[in-house]
């Protein structure tokens, strides 16, 4: 599953995407998919869901960094991008 945070009432977008997003990237692939039987099969992401209050801007932004710099394909563009967003 994905872990989302539920931002506060009436905010656009109404989540924000914490960790998967690979996995969202794909899923969203799938919804494209021209087989009917594999879309129905993914109609709904699973999901973790905190809420706004439970997980501050800043945490989230230190999440976010931590999952990304994880990644075996990461540049050293998106690396600097990562320390440069936690300043």
């Amino acid at each position: 599953p994905v872990l989302v945070r539920r931002n506060a009432p009436g905010a656009s977008p109404a989540y924000t995407l914490v960790f998967g997003e690979r996995r969202f990237r794909a899923f969203g692939r799938l919804q494209g998919h021209e087989d009917a039987a594999v879309r129905s099969r993914h109609a709904a992401i699973p999901a973790f869901v905190v809420e706004h209050h439970e997980l501050s801007d800043a945490k989230l932004a230190v999440l976010t960094a931590e999952e990304n710099a994880q990644r075996a394909e990461l540049t050293a563009w998106e690396l600097a991008r990562n320390v440069v967003d936690l300043k």
